[in-house]
């Protein structure tokens, strides 16, 4: 998601970087660029002229063409906006009340709402919270089916299949049965429709008054554009919405539609959906998304990600024994590719790079990486004595070819696991200053397919 935007917005901040000082000429011009990008991402354009607007007004109080940094300055101003439009507050679920808490989801049919119902319960049901799930589609049949599948096996969800003829009467039945079981938490899953009507929107202001939930979740298509806003305005002035669910984000969509339900909503966005699977929803951050909108990387995301994946007591591990002054050897560098492997392999810790990161190292020869090199690399290491291991300097001519053999592979291979291995020894050394370039690029041709 955001792909083209990123791509926009990194060029013109690029340029403005290029310049030794910025003048209004400047400032507008790259103003007007940033309006043309949003615009093709389907960013609506009152957003738009209220986010150029309050950028111009910014940079002029600033004084922007006088400080010693003025394309940082102004990237800073363009953040910071679009921070204020995507909430830059309290996007936590407020799960504060008497218990059952309900929580109910609107949207249009075929915007994830249902999938979406199923992966917030799996979610506040992992907090340790006892969750009821209901759904009040009497259109859709197959709606309560996949709740169901998707739920089942899950003991902290308790999914509540009630047959009557109305939205109403199932919600009432079901409040009863939420309250009678002692549950935390009542999500409310509502029926959509291909286009809105005025049926469904009095049938969720029913549904609403006898519910009084705490929180209304606006469930959007990434991939809808224009059409979100107008879904987006209806459903606000029939139902209080208090945050925004943005489903499919993990697709190419152009992502304008995020932006735009937010800002019509004024609701902020709390949740997005990045898969298929019941797990596939996190949190949302608006600090990491415009960072990354604005080339900045995400390294929240890469942070997160290392958490989860990395063996920390691995690392420690290391990291003590290099502090001892303990030489690297390679049993070590293979722990190194499992946790790199861990990781999604180096073009997925690449690509959460910011952009000025990203562009010290070719992109052909980002593209040329395989990842299967990884293991076979390791296969390579287990070929060898543990001696080799810890003493890789006593790898020559003959070794080569009896661990290459063992491990049904070539000499040269094994040549260049060991030329890896002599540069990530001494490259991490240089990466923090602009003759790391072709060291790291040096280091990727190793993993060329």
């Amino acid at each position: 998601m955001f792909d083209d935007l990123k791509q926009q917005l990194s060029n013109i901040t690029a340029r403005l970087s290029g310049r030794g000082f910025l003048n209004e000429k400047h400032i507008n011009q790259a103003c007007n660029e940033i309006s043309d990008a949003l615009l093709e991402s389907d960013v609506g354009i009152d957003m738009i002229d209220s986010l150029i607007n309050k950028v111009k007004q910014k940079a002029a109080q600033t004084k922007i063409y006088e400080s010693l940094s003025p394309h940082q300055t102004f990237i800073k101003l363009v953040k910071d906006e679009l921070l204020l439009f995507v909430g830059n507050g309290q996007n936590d679920i407020n799960l504060k009340g008497q218990p059952p808490v309900p929580i109910m989801l609107v949207g249009l049919q075929g915007s994830g709402k249902t999938t979406s119902a199923a992966k917030l319960a799996k979610s506040i049901a992992d907090s340790k919270k006892n969750v009821g799930l209901v759904s009040c589609d009497t259109y859709r049949p197959a709606a309560k089916d996949q709740l169901q599948i998707l739920v089942k096996g899950n003991a902290k969800i308790t999914f509540y299949d009630i047959a009557e003829p109305t939205p109403k009467l199932i919600l009432e039945n079901a409040m009863i049965s939420a309250r009678r079981d002692f549950l935390d938490v009542l999500l409310i899953d509502t029926a959509g429709r291909v286009s809105i009507d005025n049926e469904m929107m009095d049938e969720l202001k029913e549904l609403h008054q006898l519910a009084l939930p705490k929180e209304v979740f606006f469930v959007v298509d990434a991939m809808m554009g224009q059409d979100a806003l107008d879904s987006a305005r209806v459903f606000s002035r029939t139902v209080p919405i208090t945050g925004i669910v943005l489903t499919k984000a993990d697709g190419d969509a152009k992502g304008g539609a995020a932006l735009s339900a937010q800002f019509v909503t004024q609701a902020p966005i709390k949740y997005i959906g990045i898969g298929e699977s019941v797990d596939d929803l996190k949190k949302f951050s608006p600090t990491q998304m415009v960072s990354e909108i604005l080339g900045m990387g995400d390294m929240l995301g890469l942070i997160e990600k290392a958490e989860k994946n990395l063996d920390t007591k691995k690392a420690q591990k290391l990291a003590k024994k290099l502090s001892q002054g303990k030489g690297f050897d390679l049993e070590d560098f293979k722990m190194q590719l499992s946790q790199l492997e861990s990781m999604g392999g180096i073009g997925s810790i690449f690509e959460k790079l910011p952009a000025h990161l990203r562009s010290r190292v070719p992109i052909d020869k980002m593209n040329a990486i395989d990842n299967s090199r990884f293991k076979k690399m390791k296969v390579i290491i287990d070929s060898m004595t543990a001696e080799e291991k810890h003493f890789p300097n006593l790898i020559k001519s003959s070794r080569k070819k009896r661990i290459a053999k063992g491990s049904g592979t070539e000499v040269q291979d094994v040549n260049q696991l060991l030329k890896m291995f002599v540069q990530m020894q001494t490259g991490m050394k240089k990466i923090k200053n602009k003759k790391s370039q072709n060291s790291i690029s040096s280091m990727l041709d190793n993993f060329r397919g």
